[in-house]
């Protein structure tokens, strides 16, 4: 019996303690990687989205309270000139798709770019936008999506001898625009240059406006522009004065300013008068301007082909720069004063952008 001793002897003190050390060393570990998988999740994601493009704390600025970067995607087709990113976010408390943080899109072709265009403008071109601050090329939609639409020298002309463009489009899902000043238009300039190196673009680098620029918040872009009529210089009004107008109404003018921006527009409007239904005495008179081919087809009836009245269209180098008025029924403004104003914004226009060999139909 004394030669199975050993099989009753007790395990080592130092074998013991060693057992211990790695059951506690496993706890630890699996502790650690339960607290710090979500920093490195997040560290993933805010490096590699839209191919580390974005600038430093830009994720972190545009992730509302509560919520969480989920995932970021991205996708190419050279062939057709066309780039994606998105970052997606979650629920903190459940892990539920909660949307997305920002998502971009690239186009250089003119077919996929006019109908973005057409996604974009859908009532006959007459929706409201905002110009973009600081001079950036493009505009500001309904959605409060940033539209930058910029020459691609690199790609020289396409089939018709049009000079390229691409046009970039950047939307932030939950739109803290209030609180992130400047951070979308630091986002979308920043993508703007990653996605002209991509797709061969060859655009100029292009500056973000001040760091205290607002991005307006969905539906915002229909509550800025109204400047006063000593305001007007610079704007796309600054050719009209109120005396062009008929007495006895308080007209108020809205318009941005005239810059780079495919899109310009000037109105005027005055509410109903004292002692009339204000649904039905409140006017409307608006003078728009689309730069670009992509604009003609504003111009004609989109179901028979027939031109609208009260358009024109004029040559901006290689492309039709199309104009047209958008009024109610009841303006007071006659149709011979209207012709006379028309005429007035297109020549006020195309001296501004270089335009020749004006058209008018009414």
């Amino acid at each position: 019996m004394q030669g199975r001793d050993w099989e009753r002897r007790e395990t080592p003190r130092w074998m013991r303690t060693t057992r211990v050390t790695a059951v506690w060393a496993a706890v630890v570990l699996t502790v650690v990687g339960l607290f710090t998988r979500p920093y490195f999740h997040h560290l993933r994601v805010t490096s590699n989205a839209c191919g580390g493009a974005l600038p430093d704390g830009a994720l972190d600025a545009l992730t509302p309270d509560g919520k969480r970067l989920r995932d970021e995607t991205s996708d190419q087709v050279d062939e057709v000139g066309w780039y994606r990113c998105e970052v997606t976010l979650e629920d903190e408390d459940d892990g539920d798709n909660a949307g997305y943080a920002l998502t971009m899109g690239a186009w250089t072709r003119r077919d996929d770019q006019d109908r973005k265009f057409m996604s974009i403008f859908k009532d006959r071109g007459f929706d409201r936008v905002a110009a973009l601050p600081g001079g950036l090329p493009g505009f500001i939609d309904d959605f409060s999506d940033i539209n930058l639409l910029v020459p691609c020298p690199a790609l020289g002309k396409d089939d018709d001898g049009r000079a390229r463009h691409m046009l970039v489009q950047t939307g932030f899902g939950y739109r803290p625009h209030g609180l992130v000043r400047g951070v979308p238009y630091q986002v979308a300039v920043a993508l703007a240059g990653a996605a002209s190196d991509r797709l061969g673009c060859g655009a100029k680098p292009l500056k973000a406006p001040s760091k205290d620029a607002v991005l307006p918040d969905e539906g915002g872009v229909h509550d800025v522009g109204q400047v006063s009529w000593a305001e007007t210089k610079g704007t796309a009004c600054s050719w009209l004065t109120r005396a062009e107008l008929p007495a006895g109404r308080d007209w108020d003018v809205r318009a941005e300013p005239a810059g780079a921006s495919p899109v310009e527009y000037c109105a005027v409007e005055a509410p109903g008068r004292a002692g009339h239904d204000p649904d039905e005495d409140s006017t409307y008179v608006g003078f728009h301007a689309w730069y670009g081919d992509w604009g003609g087809r504003f111009l004609f009836d989109e179901y028979d082909g027939d031109p609208h009245p009260m358009t024109a269209t004029a040559r901006c180098g290689t492309e039709t720069a199309n104009f047209a008025v958008d009024t109610d029924e009841s303006t007071p403004v006659s149709k011979t004063a209207l012709h006379g104003l028309l005429e007035r914004f297109v020549a006020d226009r195309a001296r501004r952008h270089g335009c020749s060999d004006l058209h008018f139909t009414y």
